[in-house]
């Protein structure tokens, strides 16, 4: 699955965050209301639960996105974290990067 999110373009997932994920925004976002409804217990209508679907899958998709690229997981590479606290990669080229 994490393969599938890493291969949706970073301005795609911005725009409907910025669209989908945040309509209506006033007097305040779907997907905020819809997350206070489920916190509260008021989330009973099957709309409601749409809404929550259709507002939150934007944001959903981004965090599984930064989740990939930390972990690794997503590009097969190790992960962001990886390459950035081991310096492997620098020794084997005879340099030293001084993050360890």
């Amino acid at each position: 699955m994490l393969s599938l999110v890493s291969k949706i373009n970073w301005p795609i997932l911005i725009v409907a965050c910025a669209t989908i994920g945040l309509a209506p925004l006033f007097p305040e976002p779907h997907v905020w209301e819809k997350l206070r409804m489920l916190v509260q217990g008021n989330l009973t209508r099957a709309i409601d639960w749409f809404d929550l679907l259709m507002h939150g899958t934007p944001w959903v998709l981004v965090m599984l996105k930064i989740w990939g690229i930390f972990s690794g997981r997503a590009d097969g590479q190790g992960g962001l974290w990886l390459q950035l606290f081991t310096n492997d990669q620098a020794h084997a080229r005879g340099r030293s990067t001084g993050l360890t």
